[in-house]
């Protein structure tokens, strides 16, 4: 892509990934575009021109974010039991977890839902990605539940609010400094709700 004024090409995929990281780390209030424009090399205006106002750019990059999951959830479909695709679910989690760059280790979903954000539209864009990430856990749930992994047989949409507690829960003790050793004890105690 060609920016108009600074003449330079860009990626847009290297901007996105960069407003992920300072949105994850600063959150959509504590983020200024001047503090966009910095981490993204690019001006304000070019900023403006190519992905739109501040609103817009956060928009694009929670899409952005979601968007690197896409393996994952392939990955995850093709496991072979649904026990098997949501503990390959949780290590990707504390994989992740565990890496030092904040657009990786943070998550801007998460992040966003905390802040509270009175923008409406923000707001569901936020909470239709949480959605999503429920069900994919919900479904694997279900297909355990067929397969025999999974011999909990409470309802699976509660099981899924359980897993999702979980993933939360993992996410703010490595803030807290748990270790990845305690981090995999906590889960798979937490999985084991599976097979009760």
């Amino acid at each position: 892509m060609l920016l108009m004024g600074r003449q330079r090409e860009f990626s847009e995929q290297e901007v996105l990934n960069a407003a992920v990281a300072v949105f994850t780390e600063r959150g959509y209030a504590g983020t200024s575009v001047a503090d966009l424009a910095l981490a993204t090399q690019l001006g304000k205006q070019s900023l403006y021109n190519s992905f739109g106002d501040k609103r817009e750019l956060y928009l694009k990059a929670v899409d952005c974010a979601v968007e690197q999951y896409g393996p994952l959830m392939f990955a995850m479909r093709n496991a072979p039991t649904g026990l098997a695709a949501v503990e390959m679910f949780f290590a990707h989690l504390i994989e992740q977890c565990s890496a030092s760059d904040v657009s990786v280790n943070g998550c801007i979903v998460s992040n966003g839902l905390l802040e509270n954000l009175p923008d409406r539209l923000v707001h569901s864009h936020l909470a239709n990605k949480w959605q999503r990430t429920h069900e994919a856990l919900r479904e694997q749930v279900e297909r355990g539940q067929k397969d025999g992994s999974v011999t909990n047989h409470a309802p699976s949409l509660a099981l899924a609010d359980v897993l999702m507690g979980l993933m939360s829960g993992v996410r703010v003790a490595l803030r807290a400094g748990h270790e990845v050793a305690r981090l995999n004890q906590t889960v798979l105690l937490g999985l084991g709700i599976l097979r009760r």
